[in-house]
């Protein structure tokens, strides 16, 4: 019986190191980095760095299934130790030890794929060499391309991707080049004579396409088109997050020098609309609480060793709060949170889902939408230019998605300057008729707090010290939860909304949010979504629709040279 058992005892130990074992035989790719640079007859060399854990399989691969126009040449991969010996034809089936050390090129029928053995099953960096041949076209008004460097349906992601692009001799720049990413959530940029590509996060479903536009005269490409560049803008533009018509006006430059349109500043606005993405992304300007564009004697402001304060100052009033915290354009967004959050507490709005068939991704995917329940008591004008905007662009259903808002922005130039002077004036105007401030004379700065302003002000620092402190009060001296609804409003005011939440579920699970009778967590969490999803959108629509920079497109890209979809190891 004992050696039944003890058989019994082993092979569960067995079965359970097997299925242990088959769990941790995972490839891993930790960052892809891809250096590119642009030749004189416009090839374009390409050094992409593989920093990978091989745990199984035999290779690592790149398909290149839409080469089109262009070539490979000169590839080769090497890894710390050093250069790969070639193996052609490359044999897929070959062992382990058959591969290691060595790199070639698979034909299959969508096109080629760049093989090399993963070599050893420990942390590896591989360094993947080879040219694009014909890369940029030579179109009747300006040289281009539109190449996609990184694949989707990888498996494994790799954890991070970036892109720098250069000139073999001399600087990309805003006054001879125009750049467009496509399928990321993150940025590109023109920085000191390059371009660089960046994504905050790559999964499966995302892939790196990057479109140049390039003066004529500073290269000689080879490969010719007799068509405009156009063509290959309209094809990438589809299903894109980008604008043809700031394309073609090629945005408009503010005081600053900065390329930049006008969708630019109202799609600052939209990301602040749509939710507490400060928080989320962590976009807040760093606040000096000396300084302040509206009133001249904030310094007088007493900030030192604050007392605890439960509730919103200058009596819960938002505008206010908006003029006194500091008054400049980074409040907006809390502001507006706010106003939207206020209006979900009440019943006014929701926040829901819908499932759109991606084309790209060729599956279902899940978008986050406000639907529009009862209009509000208005107690600014401020709160009914925000509401009628929402009502308009949502069209003849009280449905609004990202795209309706987007468009609805677009024809409105004039949506941010309005409601950030209706914020304004209403703040101003509550502040003045409760005798928080008088009118000062100076050349910049118009107001100045009274006493009982002062007073009140220092309630700021008291109430963010409340929020910060939340979790150590409430243990000492539990809060009613029937505050907790003001305590959140007040928290997305000041920038702390997501991070109280957080401190609410610790303490309370099942808090409801005034009227609101579903999970706020999961709807605070659908909110934040909603503004990542239209943040990413409203960048790429502002100056990068021009081509200066800026935000990523999550889709579109279409018509791209280059790589195709999967890879990684096998």
């Amino acid at each position: 019986m004992k050696r039944l058992r003890l058989r019994g005892i082993l092979i569960i130990a067995f079965l359970i190191m097997l299925v242990t074992s088959k769990v941790s035989l995972a490839d891993s790719i930790e960052s892809i980095d891809t250096n590119a640079v642009i030749e004189k007859d416009g090839s374009i060399s390409i050094t992409q760095v593989w920093k990978a854990n091989p745990d199984s399989g035999t290779e690592f691969f790149i398909p290149m299934q839409n080469l089109n126009h262009m070539q490979i040449e000169d590839f080769t991969v090497s890894d710390e130790k050093g250069p790969y010996e070639r193996m052609d034809p490359w044999d897929v089936d070959s062992n382990f030890s058959k591969k290691a050390r060595k790199y070639g090129i698979n034909q299959t029928s969508d096109g080629i794929e760049l093989c090399f053995g993963k070599t050893e099953f420990k942390d590896k960096t591989y360094t993947i060499r080879y040219k694009f041949k014909n890369a940029v076209t030579y179109f009747n008004d300006y040289d281009g391309f539109n190449i996609r460097f990184v694949n989707d349906q990888m498996d494994p992601t790799p954890d991070k991707v970036t892109l720098q692009i250069s000139l073999f001799d001399g600087k990309l720049n805003k006054d001879n080049a125009r750049v467009w990413g496509f399928g990321y959530d993150g940025n590109v940029n023109l920085e000191n004579g390059k371009i660089v590509a960046k994504a905050k996060k790559f999964d499966s479903s995302n892939y790196m396409n990057i479109m140049l536009s390039l003066n004529k005269g500073i290269i000689s490409p080879n490969h010719t088109s007799n068509k405009s560049i156009d063509t290959m803008v309209n094809k990438a533009f589809e299903g894109s997050d980008y604008s043809y018509d700031d394309y073609k006006n090629g945005g408009v430059y503010d005081k600053g020098g900065t390329p930049t349109s006008t969708i630019d500043k109202i799609f600052g606005v939209f990301t602040a609309v749509m939710g507490v993405i400060g928080a989320s992304l962590g976009i807040f300007a760093i606040v000096n609480p000396n300084r302040n564009k509206n009133i001249k004697n904030v310094g007088k402001v007493d900030r030192k060793n604050p007392q605890y304060h439960r509730e919103i100052p200058f009596e819960k009033n938002l505008m206010a709060n908006f003029f006194a915290y500091n008054g400049k354009e980074n409040m907006v967004q809390n502001i507006l949170s706010t106003t939207l959050l206020v209006w979900l507490r009440d019943g006014n709005i929701d926040f829901t889902t819908s499932h759109e068939k991606s084309a790209i991704l060729r599956r279902d995917i899940e978008k986050y939408n406000i639907e529009i329940l009862k209009e509000p008591e208005f107690n600014s004008d401020y709160e009914q230019l925000l509401f009628s905007s929402l009502q308009e662009a949502s069209g003849d259903d009280v449905t609004l998605t990202e795209k309706e808002y987007k468009d609805f922005l677009k024809d409105d130039d004039d949506f941010l300057e309005r409601i950030i002077k209706s914020i304004e004036k209403d703040g101003k105007k509550f502040l003045l008729d409760n005798e928080y401030i008088e009118n000062s004379r100076g050349m910049f700065r118009k107001y100045s707090y009274t006493q009982k302003g002062l007073q009140e002000a220092a309630l700021i620092p008291a109430f963010e010290r409340f929020l910060k402190d939340f979790t150590l009060i409430n243990e000492r001296e539990p809060i009613e939860v029937a505050l907790w609804d003001e305590v959140l409003i007040g928290a997305t005011l000041f920038g702390k909304g997501e991070e109280t939440l957080r401190q609410f579920k610790k303490f309370y699970p099942d808090y409801t949010f005034g009227s609101f009778d579903r999970d706020i967590y999961t709807s605070y969490w659908y909110l934040n979504h909603f503004s990542n999803n239209t943040y990413s959108s409203a960048i790429a629509n502002s100056q990068s629709s021009a081509g200066y920079g800026g935000g990523a497109s999550i889709g579109g890209g279409g018509g791209f040279s280059g790589g195709g979809s999967g890879g990684g190891g096998r």
